[in-house]
């Protein structure tokens, strides 16, 4: 994964990133929607995750949220980063 900064571009710099996944049939079937989601990092660990631009699900904003928490950074290389996640429904999850 690439990020874009103002000093250009950095690679390599996410150590550890788990799939948001979903499970529930209140969900729909052909579910499709896309977030954007700000990270403001501490030494490599997201401390404040927030919705940049929504999916327009409340649970799959809050799925994003609750996963991006968990992201890990190689330390020193960022200080925040955008990121924007898809959701498409699979047969048995909801998964980006």
């Amino acid at each position: 994964m690439v990020f874009t900064t103002i000093s250009g571009e950095v690679r390599n710099a996410v150590l550890y990133a788990p799939n948001p996944v979903i499970r529930g049939s209140a969900l729909p079937a052909h579910l499709s929607a896309r977030g954007v989601y700000k990270l403001d990092l501490d030494n490599g660990i997201p401390y404040d995750v927030r919705i940049v631009h929504s999916t327009g699900y409340k649970i799959l904003d809050e799925t994003a949220v609750e996963t991006l928490r968990n992201w890990r950074f190689r330390p020193h290389r960022l200080v925040w980063a955008t990121i924007p996640i898809e959701f498409r429904a699979t047969n048995s999850s909801t998964r980006y």
